[in-house]
């Protein structure tokens, strides 16, 4: 009887360790999803390689809580081209709301609704329950035209807030940005607003010689602190970029209300294998 209890409890202490060791392995990161928003902006000015006259920046606002991996896919129509693909993952380095954007081009007028899931990746490199955002729908025209939702409305810039400071840096902390190698590739800047008060900042993403080509975007403070921005520029290659170029230029972040401000510059220099 004695042993029979011994061979048991060694059975459940195993069983046990075990077990811990499979959570452990599965268990999520510190980072914890508080709220998920999906905005859609229109084009303002045709860049160079795009079809049909125009394209639309999908933006998911994450709200997180600790640093960790994020999982990520967007979701529209399958006339929806998503630059890089519409599913990554991307590191979270700071706590707060992060911005993850994307850009979409169509080759045809093109109706239909977008939204984006977010996820923790766990410590065995799968995510976790899925946060799933609000629904925009949108009306895309050739050429221009179109509709996107609601989503878009500015909102008033609020009592008391400004902004009293702007950064832009590609990972870890770089404002210099050196490549050679394959292209298409993905390009990661990373924004930082700081503001007090409490309403919403309007900014805008501007690289050398194509002032209008990424539109106005909106953060939203609920008081003093700073708000990060991350956009993933993953179509430079297929669009712009090819085998045998050289490119150089820079990014500025410029924050436009509720007073004018910009970042220092963040410069690249890459050649096409």
């Amino acid at each position: 009887m004695s042993k029979s209890l011994t061979w048991f409890t060694k059975s459940v202490l195993l069983a046990g360790i075990c077990a811990g060791l499979a959570v452990s392995a599965a268990g999520q990161t510190g980072a914890k999803i508080s709220s998920l928003h999906l905005r859609v902006y229109p084009s303002g000015k045709e860049p160079p390689g795009y079809p049909c006259g125009g394209y639309l920046n999908v933006d998911a606002h994450v709200t997180v809580s600790g640093k960790g991996k994020l999982w990520y896919r967007f979701e529209g129509p399958a006339e929806a081209n998503f630059a890089g693909g519409p599913e990554g993952t991307t590191s979270n380095d700071v706590e707060g709301e992060d911005v993850y954007g994307k850009g979409v081009t169509f080759t045809k007028d093109t109706k239909g609704q977008f939204r984006v899931e977010v996820a923790v990746v766990g410590a065995n490199g799968n995510h976790g329950p899925v946060t799933v955002s609000n629904i925009v729908p949108f009306d895309f025209k050739c050429g221009g035209g179109g509709t996107a939702g609601s989503s878009m409305a500015n909102q008033p810039s609020g009592e008391g807030l400004s902004v009293t400071g702007v950064t832009l840096t590609f990972p870890p902390s770089l404002t210099m940005w050196k490549y050679s190698g394959v292209c298409p590739l993905k390009l990661d800047l990373y924004g930082h607003i700081t503001a007090t008060g409490s309403g919403q900042v309007r900014f805008q993403m501007l690289p050398e010689g194509h002032p209008g080509i990424w539109p106005e975007e909106f953060l939203d403070f609920s008081g003093p602190g700073t708000k990060h921005v991350h956009k993933i520029l993953s179509n430079l290659g297929s669009n712009v970029w090819k085998p045998g170029s050289h490119h150089t230029g820079w990014y500025i972040l410029k924050v436009l209300s509720p007073q004018q401000m910009e970042s220092n510059r963040v410069e690249y220099d890459v050649t096409c294998r």
